[in-house]
């Protein structure tokens, strides 16, 4: 089987038991599941899954990254299966039709599935700590109370940096939250994987949903040596 293929049956086990022990009015937790770096290192590829609250409907979307730029490569590729039957789709079923649609973005791109680089546990949420050959590093993430917050309707700014001894790198700061998150109000990070010079670094943030707090992702990417 390839690594690959284990990675997203580990990941799906995973989502089944999310929501398996959710309440019936639970709120959007999608999964992310790092695909892979591309051959030269210059893109990776993360995918998200879930179930949307509400609808019911299991989703999946694929996003191919320019590492050096942390911007997408090219528009995200989704797909939301929103048939109904006697026997329900799931997100794998989503994952698979994903799969299908966006080999030829992957192929363009070079995505290598058995590149997954190093994983660095996230063991805290708002620091990692790793080495990459002799030198040491740091992720740091913060979040600030954002314009218009309030104790009812929480709203929250995102800032990311890179330290390296004494240079600390600011690798993504909010201005504003962006409309795609909503109302974004807690971030953490979930996880990193390190390929070469390249790191990618995947961010879970919480928003108020239809039916309770719903969970998005984040990916940030950058070069150790820019």
């Amino acid at each position: 089987m390839a690594a690959w293929r284990r990675r997203l049956i580990l990941g799906m086990a995973g989502i089944a038991l999310v929501f398996a022990n959710v309440p019936v009015f639970a709120g959007d937790q999608a999964r992310s599941l790092f695909v892979g770096f591309s051959d030269d290192g210059k893109y990776c590829a993360v995918e998200t899954v879930g179930v949307q609250d509400g609808s019911g409907f299991p989703y999946a979307t694929l996003f191919i990254i320019d590492v050096a730029a942390n911007d997408w490569a090219t528009d995200p590729v989704s797909i939301v299966l929103k048939t109904t039957g006697a026997v329900p789709s799931s997100a794998l079923d989503a994952h698979d039709a994903l799969w299908s649609s966006s080999k030829g973005a992957l192929t363009r791109y070079g995505i290598d599935p058995s590149r997954a680089g190093r994983l660095i546990a996230a063991s805290d949420p708002n620091r990692v700590e790793f080495k990459a050959g002799e030198d040491s590093y740091a992720l740091v993430l913060t979040a600030s109370p954002a314009k218009g917050s309030t104790d009812d309707m929480p709203l929250a700014l995102m800032e990311l940096q890179l330290l390296h001894g004494s240079d600390h790198r600011v690798l993504q700061k909010d201005a504003s939250v962006p409309k795609s998150r909503g109302n974004a109000y807690a971030y953490r990070i979930s996880e990193v994987r390190l390929d070469g010079d390249n790191l990618a670094i995947i961010i879970d943030y919480d928003r108020t949903g239809f039916e309770g707090p719903d969970t998005r992702q984040i990916v940030v990417t950058t070069r150790l040596n820019p």
